[in-house]
């Protein structure tokens, strides 16, 4: 049988990791609003930065009310989904000014994240762990779950919303 301790120290691992991992992509998508001249996708690249940014926070702070420990080893433990998104970033950095062709380079690869963050983590992982949390932290699961079914539908719209913008863009491309 696992120690208690092990579990909670595992839960809030996994909590910090992918806190930290929407903050990356937040960061991506607020790096990219900022480098794109098309109005209709800087406006969507800032909502799904905020967005992200909102969960990160929120994952974040139910780290901390189970135990304040350091985010080590956090791209090792998301894996791939971490990679591309840190390898897009340093790639968007390099750039002064996104060309549409570029963006929607990134948006084709930032579907596969978005898919993996709807469908594994908030729907499956975080939510599998919710009745470790709720033995951690004291309060009633119900509340916790909500939260975690409203950041998962958050997630399957951010998904939507990456393909909408890669459709944007495909279609903008082939009038030139």
């Amino acid at each position: 049988m696992v120690e208690p301790e092990k579990t909670r120290e595992l839960v809030t691992k996994s909590l910090k990791c992918w806190a930290s991992f929407e903050r990356l992509v937040a960061d991506l998508y607020d790096r990219m609003a900022n480098k794109v001249t098309d109005e209709v996708l800087t406006l969507m690249l800032k909502w799904l930065s905020t967005e992200s940014r909102s969960h990160s926070t929120y994952l974040e702070n139910l780290s901390v009310m189970l135990e304040d420990i350091r985010e080590n080893g956090c791209a090792e433990f998301i894996g791939i989904p971490w990679f591309t998104n840190e390898g897009l970033l340093r790639e968007v950095s390099l750039v002064e000014h996104l060309d549409l062709e570029m963006a929607l380079d990134i948006l084709r690869k930032l579907q596969s994240t978005e898919k993996l963050a709807s469908e594994e983590v908030y729907s499956v992982i975080l939510s599998n762990l919710l009745k470790d949390l709720v033995s951690f932290v004291g309060i009633e699961a119900e509340p916790m779950r909500l939260v975690f079914e409203e950041i998962s539908m958050q997630e399957k719209y951010h998904e939507k919303i990456v393909e909408l913008l890669t459709e944007h863009i495909s279609r903008k491309l082939s009038k030139l």
